[in-house]
Formats: structure tokens, sequence, C-alpha cells
């Protein structure tokens, strides 16, 4: 999406803005439409219906999206967070496995202890890249330090893409 058009808003957008020495009007705007949304989420949200047939999939997709937009640099307008943003998506994904966990310890054990081992593993890949709050910009990594951080969330992925059979609570069309 190109940075001037209109519908380019939210937080890429504020990140765009600051990195790129907007003048502070456009950036103030930027920011306090981002807040209303914000705010508008968090009002709207406890009205929000979550089927949760949905949640074991997310667990997925969150650091699915990592891998294709935030591990490729896709994602950075300026401020070279990619990889912090990749370990926040890592803390999601742990929370809303979390949040299955009792369900796949009772069907699946082994996937369950896998996945939290591979969570692991990510996440202390990921800190390597992190020097006191000052995350190393992706594109600034070697081609092997990319090929491992891919390889090991790819690796992960491939874990999490089983959750959401091992906790269907049934088949449809089965005898």
């Amino acid at each position: 999406r190109s940075v001037d058009d209109p519908n380019f808003t939210g937080f890429h957008r504020l990140e765009y803005g600051l990195w790129h020495s907007q003048p502070q009007a456009t950036v103030t705007a930027v920011a306090n439409q981002l807040d209303g949304f914000v705010h508008g989420l968090v009002k709207e949200f406890p009205d929000q219906i979550l089927l949760i047939s949905d949640i074991p999939l997310r667990t997925h997709e969150i650091l699915e999206n990592a891998l294709q937009f935030e591990l490729t640099g896709e994602t950075d307008y300026g401020s070279a967070s990619n990889l912090a943003t990749t370990r926040a998506n890592l803390d999601g994904t742990e929370m809303t496995l979390a949040s299955i966990a009792p369900l796949l310890q009772q069907r699946n054990p082994r996937l369950l202890t896998n996945l939290q081992q591979g969570l692991k593993q990510l996440g202390n890949l990921l800190d390597t890249y992190d020097a006191n709050g000052r995350w190393i910009p992706v594109e600034q990594l070697t081609t092997s330090q990319r090929e491992v951080i891919d390889g090991t969330t790819g690796a992960l992925l491939e874990q999490l893409s089983i959750v959401p059979d091992s906790l269907r609570l049934f088949v449809v069309g089965s005898d």
C-alpha cells in the first residue's frame, strides 16, 4: 500500500511518519486516529463473538503472519523492529496455546510438549538478536541467520498446524 494512500492507517502508518521525519501535525493526526481505533476496539471487544473452535487456528496464524510479514521485512516502515514484533507474536502464540493447553494435554500430550519446547527454542533464538532493547534489523541478518530463524519458525508452524485437528470435537461426514 502506498504511504500516500488515505487508507494506509494504523500502527504502520504511524511508524512510517515517525521514522521518515514527517511533520509533527501529520504524525499527531495519525497517532490520534490510531488512538481512536484502539479505544474503539477496547469498547467493542466485550461484544465480539469468538468461537472456541477459532482459538486452535489462531495459535498457528499468529506465528504464520510473523513468518510471512515480519521475518521478510515487508512490514518495516522504518523502525527496524521486525524481530521484536516477531518475538511479540511468539508471545501471543504462547498465550493462545496456554488457553487450550488443558485440552491438548488430554488429546495429544506429546504435541503439547513438543510445541512448548519449540516455542522456547524459537524464543531463545530470537532473544539473541535483542541487545538491551535494540533489536538487530532483519535486513542486517546474514543469510545463514535468516535461514536458521526461518527454519526454526517453519518447523514450529508445521507442529502448530496439527493443533486444530487434535482438538476437533467431531468429524463432519464420518460414520
